[in-house]
């Protein structure tokens, strides 16, 4: 299959009948386009010019007569910025904004003026009247766990942020110029002064251009649906500069070549799942293209996956798979594929990309991304700098994955109809399907409903149930005065808690006496015995998360059931733990305990605020673990 898409690919480039890659990066990325800001009259041009492309293609229009789909778009706008240092003579420096200084990330108001603290050992002394300049990516990790200020930090590629977050402490990146003034005249500095402020925009009107080839399963109760995409838009022009986004533009320039190849496939033979191609705009103001289209299609119970082409083709770039489920057998399959064409990509757990708007409703998504450190949203994220070569390899090996989800979603099929109970379907196929479906309806039910779920076309009939009843700690506590939680856990205060009951809680009764598919309002009291599971959520400083989970003895974490997350036993001050990692970092901690004769485990998960969002990552070194686990009342928590 390998051999024949590569020929096909080679067969329509040399054609002419496909404009080459290089044509759409080119157009992408032209001056006139202003960098593609959704919102921008640059990026309506780019809207426009893609739809044409799959028209010239003969996609079908997904939604109503044209291409672009339009969907709510909210933004923010800079009202003012400045960095300035007034020396002790007297004297003020003004810093050139894209030059010397630029804000990590969008939306943080400041208007403050701050004593300068450089060097690794003054990162203990940080005060809120204190500005930290940080000469690596350890020490503003630290210094963001302080009461600073704000942050300078210095970094060799000024990079901009999509409006998405807020966090407790500000960060300024600085380049290396800034940095050698800052630390060769911080003796004769007196103070250092930052200004910012935005302003929400009114809502307005941005469209994703969304074309599809339609699959026989649309005409039946099996529908499938393959999302392809990438993002439209980049990050526009700033302080005199055009942010290119080229790698952005590579991946559009990519799914224009997939949906030119699948449109000729089809012809031949047509597609079992429908093949739905999108050029989403909105992604770096927080996915909004991705997110209106799934929520568009969620409610419409087909079978959805997706791949999104997030930022390829950078020359000496290494490629990724960004997924937030790493061992879904659909993110699994792709790395296969792309093992086998030589690329060694990992797979990550990550929340950055369009992915994450279909691993919201926990639907198979993966997207193409580059391994940090790399030019993407910086203003070296130029044509030049793409190597068009591994764009075509990426092609091949996406399209030849696409006939190969496309070939198992229609034996998938087949087997569901010779075969009432599944039993030559593969069990990894069945249970992946099964979760999805059992998710959905999950997700439509309040808490204390139930129903008699029933899906005969995938042989499914199970007790679905709501069991998570989420509360603030003031709520729980009045409902159940039993417990006593810790209020905090080390430098985190105790925010909410999610209680996930016994599904014999909600008293169904026998099975044959439900009606399939009718959702029933259980009116049993519930009582402290019901409780299975308990989640606290804590939050700490700069944005910082701990979820801790206390599971009966007979409950397993996903951890244990991982087989691919390594894992270490340790042995510490008196206590047996063990320690998780993903990519050498540690990020959780398991603690069996017992309390009152019976066995407990105790999972604990650490997030902290990065600038592509929240990262795993627990921070304590073992000794300071078995500490914070002798610290928690465990008795309150059973």
């Amino acid at each position: 299959m390998a051999i024949a898409s590569a020929i096909l690919l080679a067969a329509c480039e040399a054609s002419g009948e496909r404009p080459p890659q290089e044509r759409i990066v080119k157009l992408l990325t032209a001056k006139k386009m202003e960098g593609r800001l959704a919102g921008t009259a640059g990026n309506e041009e780019a809207v426009q010019a893609i739809g044409e492309e799959f028209a010239r293609i003969g996609l079908e229009k997904y939604s109503g007569d044209d291409y672009p789909v339009l969907f709510p778009y909210r933004s923010a706008e800079r009202r003012e910025i400045g960095l300035k240092v007034t020396m002790k003579d007297g004297s003020v420096k003004e810093l050139v904004y894209g030059k010397h200084f630029r804000e990590r990330v969008i939306r943080m108001d400041l208007d403050a003026t701050a004593e300068l603290k450089l060097g690794e050992d003054s990162i203990g002394s940080l005060t809120a009247g204190t500005a930290f300049v940080a000469a690596s990516e350890e020490e503003l990790d630290r210094a963001q766990k302080g009461s600073t200020r704000f942050i300078l930090a210095r970094t060799d590629m000024l990079k901009q942020y999509p409006a998405r977050r807020n966090l407790n402490v500000p960060v300024v990146e600085i380049n290396d110029d800034t940095y050698i003034f800052l630390k060769k005249k911080q003796e004769g500095i007196e103070s250092i002064s930052l200004r910012m402020k935005y302003e929400d925009k009114e809502e307005a009107k941005a469209a994703s251009v969304i074309g599809k080839i339609s699959g026989t399963s649309a005409s039946g109760p099996d529908h499938h649906v393959l999302v392809l995409s990438a993002p439209l838009d980049s990050l526009g022009s700033d302080a005199g500069q055009i942010y290119e986004g080229a790698s952005r533009a590579a991946a559009v320039s990519v799914l224009a070549g997939l949906a030119e190849s699948l449109k000729a496939l089809s012809e031949e033979r047509p597609f079992y799942s429908d093949i739905v191609f999108c050029a989403f705009n909105g992604r770096e103001n927080g996915l909004q293209g991705s997110q209106a289209l799934v929520d568009s299609l969620y409610d419409s119970n087909v079978h959805l996956s997706a791949v999104s082409l997030d930022a390829v083709g950078v020359k000496g770039g290494k490629l990724n798979l960004l997924t937030d489920n790493t061992k879904n057998r659909f993110v699994t399959s792709l790395a296969d594929v792309l093992k086998q064409d030589g690329f060694n990509a990992d797979i990550r757990h990550n929340f950055d990309g369009d992915h994450a708007s279909f691993g919201y409703y926990s639907l198979p998504a993966v997207s193409f991304g580059l391994e940090e450190p790399n030019s993407v949203r910086t203003v070296r994220d130029r044509a030049e700098n793409l190597d068009y070569g591994e764009l075509s390899r990426i092609s091949g090996i996406i399209l030849d994955f696409v006939q190969k989800q496309d070939e198992e979603a229609k034996l998938e099929h087949n087997h569901a109809e010779l075969y009432p109970f599944g039993r030559e379907k593969s069990m990894y196929e069945y249970q992946d399907v099964k979760q999805q479906l059992v998710q959905r309806e999950m997700a439509k039910l309040a808490f204390k409903q139930y129903e008699l779920f029933e899906n005969k076309e995938q042989n499914i009939r199970e007790l679905v149930s709501n069991p998570y009843q989420n509360m603030d700690k003031v709520e729980f506590q009045n409902r159940y005065p039993g417990y006593s939680l810790p209020q905090s856990v080390g430098r985190y205060s105790l925010r909410s808690v999610i209680a996930i009951l016994d599904e014999k809680a909600f008293g169904a009764g026998n099975l044959d006496d439900l009606e399939p598919n009718r959702i029933y309002t259980s009116d049993k009291t519930v009582e402290k015995k019901d409780i299975n599971e308990l989640s606290l959520s804590y939050e700490g400083e700069n944005g910082s998360v701990l979820f801790l989970s206390v599971l009966n003895g007979e409950g397993s974490s996903s951890m244990q059931n991982s087989d691919t997350i390594p894992s270490r036993e340790v042995l510490k001050n008196g206590l047996e733990f063990t320690v998780y990692d993903r990519a050498g970092t540690a990020f959780s901690v398991l603690y069996p305990f017992n309390s009152g004769g019976k066995d407990y485990k105790a999972s604990l998960v650490a997030y902290v605020m990065t600038d592509t969002g929240m990262s795993p990552k627990w921070e304590l070194d073992d000794a300071e673990t078995a500490a914070l686990l002798k610290g928690i009342d465990w008795k309150g928590l059973t």
